[in-house]
């Protein structure tokens, strides 16, 4: 006995309900689809335009400007654009819109992101000095800077590293994250270009485990290599949940 055939109309409505797929997931869905704003091409889950029917949370609201950079809109005193998205290990590459068009650019401490975000170790830390006694620390680099002398420094990786000796009696001006990428050039002596290249920072959306690394001292954040999530130690390895274990 031969199977019944289907109707002739039937290829008909393989398009159609194609069709209704499509609409259903653009209208109530915004982790199936990746939209794109400029050059970044890959903003999807979590992140979300302005306007979306389906908002998600709040500090991943991104907007594209009229200069074509998507930009957080959730970032207190600050605004930052998105140079690239990494969804393999959640961590994401941010530049200040506001670069400073001089020679003497001097950042702003205040991060001003959602709590979701935490400042990548993965980046180096840039030390700004001034008020030395005499010269500055070692292996810094001098630049004149409002009419006041300021040492550079490049230290090692973001908050894993102390900082320089200060035995030269300067006092510290400010620090800053900065992401530099392989085969770049590390020298303190283009600080202002090393601010103005970004930093990287990673996300995380499991609040249990992040207040419980919060309430341990560390900093939540993802391994750089898998993406599962961390707890980044003061002065200590890296814990897969909380510092407070031995």
């Amino acid at each position: 006995m031969h199977p019944k055939s289907l109707p002739s109309f039937a290829p008909l409505l393989f398009p159609i309900l194609l069709f209704f797929i499509n609409i259903s997931c653009e209208e109530g869905c915004s982790e199936c689809k990746t939209r794109s704003c400029g050059e970044v091409r890959d903003i999807t889950h979590p992140f979300w335009f302005s306007g979306e029917q389906s908002p998600g949370p709040p500090g991943f609201e991104v907007k594209c400007n009229d200069s074509g950079l998507p930009v957080l809109v959730h970032s207190i005193g600050m605004s930052y654009s998105i140079l690239q998205i990494f969804h393999n290990n959640r961590s994401l590459w941010l530049n200040n819109t506001k670069p400073a068009d001089d020679d003497c650019a001097v950042p702003n401490v205040q991060f001003g992101l959602d709590d979701h975000f935490f400042i990548s170790t993965a980046n180096r830390e840039l030390f700004l000095f001034h008020h030395c006694s005499g010269t500055g620390p070692e292996n810094s680099t001098p630049t004149k800077c409002a009419h006041d002398d300021v040492y550079a420094i490049l230290g090692g990786n973001y908050s894993d590293f102390p900082p320089p000796d200060l035995s030269c009696g300067c006092e510290v001006l400010a620090t800053a994250p900065v992401y530099i990428p392989g085969g770049e050039e590390e020298s303190p002596d283009r600080y202002v270009d090393l601010l103005k290249n970004g930093f990287l920072v990673e996300w995380w959306d499991d609040e249990g485990r992040c207040g419980d690394c919060r309430g341990s001292g560390g900093k939540c954040g993802s391994d750089h290599g898998t993406g599962e999530f961390v707890c980044h130690c003061p002065q200590r390895p890296d814990d897969p949940s909380s510092c407070s274990k031995c």
